[in-house]
């Protein structure tokens, strides 16, 4: 049944989050559905220590430090002293029902025993409040705190003893609060509460085994998860049994189970895939829902898991059976599901390992947000409940939105997640399903219990800065009120912007508040729902070093037209620098004044100018689909602005070749080497000359190459060209203030002149993007981009300060290029930092500048950690570094420094996907191309180069999570085809998917063996087992 009924879902239509709002009213539902909201003892009641109260698991947990931003619930929102405030908020806003938890440390502070006056007075003025005000208490025994002397006595839910004290404890609050008290849920989301905790130990009691937790000091991940859930499922039953034989008849209550629902998909239609999401079904949901409903575990867990598997004796499976009434959902995400069989061949297997299946976050979100929004998943949950359960009693316990600590309280996002959710829970319920609540998470702000106070749910914002814990209502609070009171809800929504993930960026983006990294940054973590930020750091173990499990990459993973290649440029591997009329570029006077480490050049280089035959015969074999290499501007118009006719002879012949043999040529205008001729006569870059002359070189190259070239890129990464060359001076025309570089320049001003530089190269490129667009793009077809170099930056600590201090970095390298092209201005922190120094543009420039792409390129090859630096004393001499007031790290264990050097990069794969997500949220969803990425070695390595191959399986692995995530990822280069001249190296280093022996004047090519692997990726083939190596020979060789 399930499995049938799993795969009509798989083939229903999925709507998405971008959905226009439509109106919305407390009476499209029933009249007696239940409308609420909800907190937790632990995360909003504070007064830890007061009044008898005895510390839980999470005091410990809390007080230990381990938490990101050092908080606790000592105070929280203190609604043990404000209750009577925040239920007359309720009042107003419309409640049916407050859902909240008893601390059981409070009621009885040793987990067994005497009851504590105070604690059971608490409780009683609260409830009582809340009948008096006409608002249902909808209450929760158990919700993650357990009485920290249970936990060190015998082990807390690991002992079988739990199950007499669950009783005992429920009994107390059934007697003492069941005559107000109509609604009872005994556990809350036992399935987060046991992956959290005994599995990885990212949560209280912080247990579990290696490798699948850290830091843990005892445990065993293999088993106690079983174990512990286990004994949920049997202390839940016995207080069920508990409160129907001794409670239920007089007092007419109702008792329930909750747990957290993940509504998953499969990734493809596969066979696989299909079957994958029933296990994922079965083990995270099935594997509590069984038991209640039928009174066994899932076959696919007592198969897969085994002998780690407690089982039910037939008096237990009895109690378990139909112990409740109604069941609670915490559901605020959904997830695709690919098959991973290949878990089970593992000698020893956590949960995870046993469910033999891949997670991948599903859904869309607001510019920049990473939290997964897929409110069709509502819908589908309860529908799956209606056809695979029985259609039982159902409330929605917990469903909301995030949003960043500073927060504003226009929560426009929040609103439109409550009313796409809504929307599909009414739809459920018109379709016959039994859901008969609905509660927000959360309430108030309260203490989060993965992030402390660094994000916020809550529908009242708490000023946690002010003694008196203000409360003010969000703009959600607004909505949902009126949408209570039985207004339209669009009283308050049709203010509200909903893009589309499908339009086009510039209309999706201008809508985007530049407010820091909390708001934009998914790699931070500070907004996540707490369940969905344990599964990210789950999913994430594997691959924060590597990407994820990479052997099981395929090409057929990809996107069919996804474009897979390698590149060079034209400096670097053409060579015949003095041959048939090219004159000298800058980088030609700068290597042969000495300036390269091991004083090489590219006169000779790969000699790619006679050998390009050679080398696609090479790209052929590999099975590349596309090459990216440049023009060389000195080459075809020697003086820079008259063609060379024997220079557009042979680019007019490589790309003849290319073509002849089905590989794309991908074209850079400018990578880096600008004739030196142009250098002399009026400064290069720093004139807004370069515009005109750079615009005719475009024009040459679309009239004589455009009828055959698809994909142009007019510069390779002005922000590195403009730092190094103009700022430190350690690239050609090497410019820069003496003071403020490690080079000895002749002339420059570092503090203006690489500002000035990124100015012209952008309205460069919007007039050669005009041109082409107008003159040559209906008839050619083609497309037209800008390349930027990307570090992805990480903050150093969770503190506002690096958080801060991060999104500066990310807005001055790469907001620097890419702002102007999607917003028509630079980020206003480089406004802000830089001054007058910083060029601004015309209306009509900027007018030209926005939308003047079709894609972005970015070179990625590492990433960095950032840390603020903006308390100390102002410099003397500011210039880019210092205006960007960070300090960069490349290893947390690094010295700080003022300036980011790219040498011993570490190898961190999932930098790119974050990278690459983090550009799909600022900026629109732009079509992206990594143009560049590629893992260096020393010039004397072997051809078993499985370091390198270690890399790019990492970072491929890693772009095809960004595009599962929603990423507009259209293509991969590695870089480089063949070893080369290298900028920052000469020949000391090498890239090369094929070594070149530059000892050798017939400079013979051999595939390593990174071109095997990649030939045989790319061609769909079973790949390479490394057996040598691996990710540590791959961090040695970067170090």
């Amino acid at each position: 049944m399930k499995f049938y009924y799993l795969l009509f879902l798989v083939t229903s239509s999925q709507v998405g989050f971008c959905q226009t709002t439509s109106k919305l009213s407390r009476n499209d539902f029933p009249s007696t559905f239940v409308f609420g909201s909800g907190t937790s003892a632990y995360q909003v009641e504070g007064a830890a220590a007061e009044d008898g109260r005895t510390p839980s698991i999470w005091d410990t947990f809390a007080h230990a430090g381990k938490m990101p931003d050092k908080s606790t619930g000592d105070i929280a929102s203190d609604e043990y002293h404000k209750y009577k405030e925040d239920v007359q908020l309720m009042v107003e806003t419309g409640l049916d029902a407050y859902r909240f938890s008893i601390s059981w440390s409070r009621l009885i502070p040793h987990g067994r025993g005497p009851v504590n006056p105070k604690g059971l007075q608490y409780y009683n003025n609260l409830i009582n409040e809340l009948i008096s005000h006409g608002i249902q208490p909808h209450v929760t025994l158990f919700f993650y705190d357990l009485p920290q002397d249970l936990e060190d006595e015998y082990g807390g839910w690991l002992s079988p003893k739990i199950v007499k004290d669950f009783t005992a404890y429920a009994n107390v609050c059934f007697r003492e609060f069941g005559d107000r008290v109509l609604y009872w849920t005994t556990l809350n989301e036992p399935n987060i509460f046991v992956l959290a905790g005994y599995d990885h130990g990212i949560l209280p009691p912080q247990r579990c085994s290696y490798p699948y937790g850290n830091d843990c000091p005892s445990g065993n991940s293999t088993v106690e998860p079983y174990i512990v859930a286990h004994n949920c499922l049997l202390a839940h039953a016995s207080v069920a049994t508990l409160y129907r034989k001794r409670y239920q008849g007089k007092q007419q209550g109702f008792i329930g189970f909750n747990i957290f629902w993940y509504w998953f998909t499969p990734l493809t239609n596969s066979t696989e895939d299909i079957n994958a999401t029933q296990r994922a079904h079965d083990f995270f949901n099935g594997w509590f829902l069984d038991p209640l409903v039928s009174g066994d575990y899932p076959n696919s867990m007592k198969k897969n898991a085994g002998l780690k598997m407690p089982t039910f004796t037939k008096r237990e499976s009895e109690r378990v059976m139909s112990s409740f009434d109604f069941f609670g959902i915490n559901h605020y995400h959904s997830m695709s599901v690919k098959d991973n069989q290949n878990s089970m061949d593992a000698d020893q297997r956590d949960f995870f390992g046993d469910m033999s299946a891949k997670l991948l976050v599903k859904g869309d979100g607001p510019p920049g947000s990473k939290f997964p929004i897929y409110p069709s998943g509502m819908q589908s949950t309860l529908e799956y409940f209606k056809q695979v359960y029985g259609n039982p009693p159902i409330y929605i316990h917990e469903n909301g939105y995030p949003t960043p600590q500073d927060e504003s309280l226009n929560d426009t996002w929040r609103v439109n997640y409550l009313n796409g959710f809504l929307e599909n829970l009414l739809n459920a319920v018109r379709n016959g399903s039994n859901a008969r609540g609905y509660f927000t998470w959360s309430f108030l702000d309260v203490f989060e219990l993965l992030d402390g106070y660094q994000s916020r749910y809550g529908l009242y914002h708490v000023d946690f800065q002010d003694k008196d814990l203000k409360r003010l209502p969000k703009l959600s609070a607004h909505w949902y009120s009126n949408f209570l009171k039985k207004s339209q809800g669009t009283t308050v929504i049709n203010k509200i912007h909903t893009p589309s993930p499908m339009s086009h960026c510039i209309d999706r983006c201008e809508e985007k508040e530049r407010t820091g990294l909390n708001k934009r940054l998914s790699s931070v973590g500070q907004m996540f729902s707490l369940a969905f930020l344990f599964l990210v750091l789950i999913l994430s173990q594997s691959s924060v070093s590597l990407g994820g499990n990479s052997d099981e990459i395929w090409r057929d993973d990809f996107p069919k037209s996804f474009v897979f290649g390698a590149g060079t440029s034209a400096y670097q591997a053409e060579g015949a620098a003095a041959e048939d009329g090219r004159s000298p570029s800058t980088w030609d006077k700068y290597t042969h004044e000495g300036f390269v480490l091991d004083k090489s050049n590219g006169d000779v280089s790969a000699d790619q100018y006679h050998k390009y035959k050679e080398d696609v015969k090479l790209m052929s074999d590999i099975g590349l689909d596309a090459y990216r290499f440049s023009i060389s501007w000195s080459r075809l118009l020697p003086d820079g602005r008259t063609v060379n006719p024997k220079g557009l002879k042979y680019y007019n012949s490589l790309i003849d070749e290319l073509v002849s043999h089905g590989i794309e040529p991908h074209v850079t205008l400018l990578h880096l080497d600008f004739p030196q001729v142009l250098e002399d006569e009026y400064g290069g870059l720093l004139n807004p000359k370069i515009v005109e002359d750079f615009t005719t070189y475009a024009d040459v190259c679309f009239r004589e190459l455009g009828d055959r070239v698809a994909h142009w890129t007019t510069f390779n990464e002005p922000n590195i060209v403009s730092i190094a060359a103009y700022d430190s001076g350690f690239f050609p025309p090497q410019r820069c203030t003496p003071s403020a570089s490690f080079f000895n320049c002749t002339a420059g001003n570092s503090s203006v002149e690489p500002y000035i530089v990124t100015h012209y190269a952008l309205l460069a490129h919007a007039s050669a993007a005009r041109l082409y667009k107008e003159k040559y793009q209906a008839k050619q077809k083609g497309f037209i981009g800008m390349n930027v170099y990307a570090f992805w930056f990480m903050p150093y600590t969770n503190s506002t300060e690096d958080v801060e201090a991060t999104q500066r970095a990310l807005d001055f390298y790469i907001g620097w290029v890419l702002d102007p092209l999607v917003f028509g201005d630079y980020p206003k922190i480089m406004k802000k930092n830089v001054g007058s120094r910083l060029p601004s543009f015309t209306k009509r420039e900027s007018k030209l500048l926005k939308g003047a792409f079709d894609f972005l390129g970015l070179n990625h090859y590492s990433s960095a950690y950032i840390e603020d630096d903006s308390s100390g004393p102002l410099p003397n001499q500011r210039e880019f570094n210092t205006d960007m007031f960070v300090k960069f790290r490349l290893t947390k264990d690094d010295t700080p420094s003022g300036q980011l050097m790219p040498f011993s990069l570490p190898v961190i794969p999932s930098g790119l996907r974050s990278l690459l997500d983090y550009l799909d949220g600022a900026y629109g969803n732009p079509p992206l191309y990594v143009q560049e990425n590629g893992f260096g070695m020393p010039h004397n390595e072997s051809l078993n180069d499985t370091a390198r191959i270690e890399y790019l399986k990492g970072y491929i692995n890693a772009t095809l999570e960004a595009i599962r995530d929603g990423a507009n990822v259209k293509g991969y280069f590695v870089w480089s085809l063949l070893d080369v001249f290298e900028f920052l190296a000469g020949y000391q280093s090498r890239y090369g998917l094929y070594h070149v022996d530059f000892a050798d004047k017939e400079l013979t090519r051999r595939p390593k063996f990174s071109a095997h692997w990649y030939g045989k990726f790319l061609k769909g083939s079973k790949e390479i087992k490394i057996k040598k190596a691996g990710m540590k020979a791959a961090v040695n060789a970067a170090k």
